[in-house]
């Protein structure tokens, strides 16, 4: 009899490859189903006086500090500080860390209460741009 011989389904790389590829199509599919709109942010009001120097800055209407700077005015040093601070893995992973979701997952799990957050720099930014209570439901479209 000819045809493929000995082909295992079970064998785990089969099986991480199929899990990639779903949760690679979910995120897409996600995204579709969720498109952001960035142009829907909104930016507290600033005050300068006339030499340009910032005399007071405003909440936005849903009581946020969301101030717009230019990456210009964002000097090197402040990037990596924030970077190092908020999302270390930042450019190693796609938006998802899923060894710091699984990581607070067990420690929330094994706490009984929330001890420790997953959210990365791109999962923030989710959630400003569309800011909707914190459930699972709304972490997942984040």
């Amino acid at each position: 009899m000819s045809g493929f011989k000995n082909t295992n389904y079970h064998h785990p790389a089969f099986g991480a490859v199929i899990a990639a590829i779903v949760l690679f199509c979910s995120f897409l599919v996600v995204d579709a189903v969720f498109p952001f709109n960035i142009d829907k942010v909104s930016y507290g009001t600033v005050i300068y006086d006339e030499e340009g120097i910032l005399i007071h800055a405003f909440l936005t209407s849903d009581d946020k500090w969301r101030l717009k700077a230019e990456p210009d005015e964002i000097t090197p040093e402040i990037k990596k500080a924030f970077i190092y601070k908020e999302d270390r893995w930042f450019y190693y992973h796609p938006g998802v860390n899923l060894l710091s979701v699984g990581r607070a997952l067990f420690n929330n799990l094994t706490s009984g209460r929330r001890t420790s957050g997953a959210s990365t720099i791109t999962m923030q930014l989710a959630r400003l741009l569309d800011p909707a209570p914190r459930t699972f439901i709304n972490k997942f479209r984040e």
